[in-house]
């Protein structure tokens, strides 16, 4: 059910107690917005959770306990203690609300955390069955430090959009990582992948300029590499791409005089999909 600039009717709870519905889009992007979710505890089968713009207090969200989905908006303000959604499988959030609640959280697959500023994954916390990881970091002064991976042993995808990554050595330790992606997110060195066994694909986009691609070399499972925007290799050594046969796709965006090979003498396009 989608609620758009229109505040909550009893008559609409018997969409729920039908099981008609189980999910519930509510917000209003209109300015001075003030939407009221007071009503949500009390929904019965609420399984999915889409708080828009405009929410007054995002705090009922909290005791909605069956919650399996919540999304909640990179503007919304207040405090949401997350801590009570044990069923809870999928979380979108902005780090301001209080994302350090959902630390213990046991079903979690997939989480975004939205406007993170510095420090550590540690106050996520550790999350044991966690598949899909997204970071969204402040664009001009957002630090990301990965310690805190090895929480997560059952990661499998990793997306950090903008921001500086500050430490990357403990990135090993979610061994079953399988997709690295960096857009805009700042480094010098992509040795990690060297140390990431089941890695297959690996997107650097706006996120140089790297030192080198020597870590790529042979790699034993990455099958798809893509250099995009403005990410620039600084010893121009392209041979870790072009010489290794495993690699299926290669996309490299952006040539420099420097580089070893044309971007067309070392792109590989991606295989078409069979039906």
């Amino acid at each position: 059910m989608q609620l758009v600039c229109e505040q909550w009717q009893p008559e609409y709870g018997e969409r729920f107690m039908s099981g008609e519905c189980e999910g519930l889009l509510i917000g209003c992007h209109r300015p001075g917005a003030s939407v009221d979710l007071s009503f949500a505890p009390a929904l019965p089968n609420l399984r999915s959770l889409r708080l828009g713009l405009g929410i007054k207090d995002p705090g009922p969200a909290a005791a909605c306990r069956d919650l399996t989905l919540l999304h909640v908006s990179d503007r919304q303000k207040g405090h949401l203690d997350l801590s009570g959604l044990r069923a809870l499988r999928e979380l979108v959030a902005p780090m301001a609300i209080g994302l350090e609640t959902a630390a213990s959280l046991p079903a979690l697959e997939s989480l975004t955390a939205l406007g993170w500023r510095h420090g550590a994954l540690e106050p996520l916390g550790a999350h044991r069955h966690l598949r899909f990881l997204r970071i969204e970091c402040l664009m001009r002064t957002g630090e990301l430090s990965l310690t805190g991976t090895a929480g997560l042993p059952e990661l499998r995808t990793l997306w950090i959009y903008d921001g500086h990554l500050t430490d990357t050595a403990e990135l090993p330790a979610a061994a079953r990582l399988e997709e690295i992606r960096l857009v805009g997110a700042k480094t010098s060195s992509v040795d990690f992948t060297a140390r990431l066994p089941r890695l297959q694909r690996l997107v650097l986009e706006n996120c140089g300029p790297l030192d080198s691609l020597t870590p790529l070399a042979g790699h034993p499972s990455l099958t798809e590499v893509t250099i995009a925007g403005n990410t620039v290799v600084q010893d121009g050594d392209l041979r870790p791409l072009a010489d290794n046969p495993r690699l299926r796709h290669i996309a490299v965006e952006r040539g420099a005089a420097h580089y070893s090979h044309t971007p067309t003498q070392i792109r590989r396009p991606a295989p078409t999909p069979t039906r």
